[in-house]
């Protein structure tokens, strides 16, 4: 190799230190666009949370609507079961009622055959 070809020692390692050098100014920029998709998909979890914990407060609020639903129904039912026992009570009141007066009329019928019989 002639003389103005040769490469020193310090020639080669100032190289190689140029080339970690860059190598290093490309990984800060990776490193740097890291940090902010790591802080936007930071941003992004929190943002989800945040709309799961508002999903979950008017959750709650339905479940709630739903159980006041519910002993609404169950109250109902009771008031309902209570009509329907003292409907019985009448149809069966009404009933008797009905057959004394049948048997009342039936009795005045014959009786009133007997008189008309005995005309």
């Amino acid at each position: 190799m002639s003389d103005e070809h040769k490469i020193t020692i310090d020639d080669l390692g100032r190289q190689m230190q140029e080339g970690f050098k860059k190598v290093d100014e490309k990984f800060d920029g990776v490193n740097e666009r890291f940090d902010e998709l790591t802080l936007m998909t930071k941003e992004g979890f929190d943002e989800v949370g945040n709309k799961f914990k508002a999903v979950n407060i008017r959750l709650d609020a339905i479940e709630k609507r739903l159980d006041t639903i519910e002993g609404d129904i169950a109250a109902l039912k009771m008031r309902m079961d209570s009509v329907e026992e003292i409907l019985d009570k009448i149809d069966r009141v009404t009933l008797i009622d009905y057959r004394r007066r049948i048997e009342y009329l039936e009795t005045e019928v014959r009786r009133l055959k007997e008189v008309v019989a005995q005309r």
